[in-house]
């Protein structure tokens, strides 16, 4: 690099009412004083006034990262004044050469700081980076322009196409209106007529009772013809009763009320058919549905019991033990449950897959009693399953339970805990109470006492 008044230190006065100059007025080699001339390393041309901006870029981007190669180590060691010829000793001439370093990254600092401002500077100053910014910023300023119209462009579009929905909107509930109106003037009309078209039919069979061979068509009852002629104003239109008014005006005033009386009749007929037709039609839905529930029932039960469907019996009837109010209907929604069942398991189908599985497991065990009586048969664990499917281990530990309690065999047992109160002896008193449970012995009892009191603290 060429020696410059900032790199030896001098400062250069500055001369007022310099103007900056223009590439045009830049010397060509203004731009090479630092570059390194060793011819490896080329910088980008400057450029004049017609320059492009990637050519205008790259130069700048040059001097942005330039990093410089000169040596200031001859020039540190000047400024700190240190000989490494003249060091007493090793030591010295190492602190020596770290302070020569050290000054030496200094001046580099300064020198970079010095070439950073000067590219800060042109940039800063340079025409050309004005007119790009300016055509940048006049291009950033359209395009944001345009779609400011595009926005209001949609935006009136919208506000056009809800006034339109809306005017619509307002035309339907106009329409909708007076179609009701009209609707609602037209059922007042109708009720209206009704209404006179009744009055008339009451006047006229008023007017005739007074006949006496009128009043006996009803066994002149009064009280009757006028619940005849509140049903024929109950269950006629208001056309048949029009018609049966110009019928009655046409005739004489006997034929006049039998013909009333012949109407009365067959729509008395009419509605007593009617309702024997629509009580049958509830009875045949009736038995239609208890129909589907009980082919729904047989074909839950004659479904043999999977071998998941046995160990969720057998968890919950551990769950939910004997004594507990609706036990098997908890174990029947326990199993639906956990086994989203598409057709559920009823609490009658638990029951009897519950029952065959204990007899299935005691049946050998009686079999060994009959055999030898005196001596205690185990019930056989290995005992074949129902349906064919073998039992998990913990149906085979639920079927080798005792059998389970009835609700009547409970409520003795809650008779004898009350009749025989905890101060007696307990051998007795569980001996009293077993006595009054019929079918349990004392030790069952006493199980049956444990298993209940459990299951109650396991609720609080």
């Amino acid at each position: 690099q060429k020696a410059t008044p900032a790199a030896s230190g001098k400062k250069k006065k500055k001369k007022k009412g310099r103007k900056s100059s223009t590439p045009e007025e830049i010397s060509p080699d203004s731009s090479n004083y630092n570059p390194y001339d060793g011819g490896e390393i080329t910088c980008p041309p400057f450029g004049d006034s017609t320059a492009t901006l990637p050519a205008i870029s790259a130069f700048y981007e040059y001097w942005t990262h330039f990093d410089s190669w000169r040596d200031f180590s001859y020039k540190a060691a000047e400024l700190t004044e240190h000989d490494t010829e003249t060091a007493d000793c090793r030591e010295e001439k190492r602190w020596m050469l770290k302070e020569i370093e050290r000054k030496s990254r200094s001046l580099k600092k300064d020198e970079m700081g010095r070439i950073n401002t000067l590219v800060e500077r042109a940039m800063a100053a340079d025409p050309r980076l004005k007119r790009f910014r300016n055509m940048e910023r006049l291009e950033k300023e359209g395009k944001e322009k345009e779609k400011k119209l595009q926005l209001e462009a949609e935006e009136k579009v919208r506000k056009e196409k809800e006034e339109v929905e809306k005017k619509e909107e307002a035309i339907r509930a106009i329409a909708e209106k007076k179609e009701k109106e009209s609707a609602k003037g037209k059922k007042e009309r109708e009720k209206k007529l009704l209404r006179k078209a009744k009055q008339s039919l009451r006047k006229l069979t008023m007017e005739a009772f007074a006949n006496p061979t009128v009043s006996a068509l009803w066994n002149s009852s009064l009280e009757t013809m006028n619940d005849d002629v509140e049903l024929l104003c109950t269950s006629l239109s208001l056309e048949e009763l029009n018609d049966l008014i110009e019928a009655l005006r046409d005739r004489e005033t006997l034929e006049a009320m039998k013909l009333v009386l012949t109407v009365t009749t067959e729509t008395k007929e009419g509605n007593h058919t009617q309702k024997k037709k629509l009580a049958a039609q509830r009875l045949e839905n009736r038995r239609k549905a208890a129909l589907a529930e009980e082919e729904k029932k047989k074909a839950t039960a004659m479904k043999p019991w999977s071998k998941e469907e046995l160990t969720c019996l057998a968890k919950a009837t551990k769950k939910y033990p004997a004594g507990g109010s609706n036990r098997w209907d908890a174990i029947s929604n326990f199993i639906s449950n956990s086994l989203q069942l598409p057709i559920p398991r009823s609490k009658e189908d638990c029951i009897a897959q519950y029952n065959i599985l204990v007899a299935t497991a005691l049946a050998p065990m009686q079999k060994d009693l009959k055999a030898a009586p005196a001596a205690t048969a185990k019930p056989a664990v290995n005992a074949p399953a129902a349906n064919g499917v073998e039992a998990p281990a913990e149906v085979k530990a639920v079927a080798t339970e005792a059998p389970a309690w009835t609700e009547e065999q409970d409520k003795m047992l809650q008779d004898g805990l009350a009749k025989f109160p905890s101060k007696m002896d307990k051998n007795e008193r569980w001996s009293n109470i077993s006595k009054g449970v019929k079918g349990k012995g004392k030790k069952e009892c006493v199980t049956r006492f444990k298993a209940i009191r459990d299951a109650l603290k396991k609720k609080k």
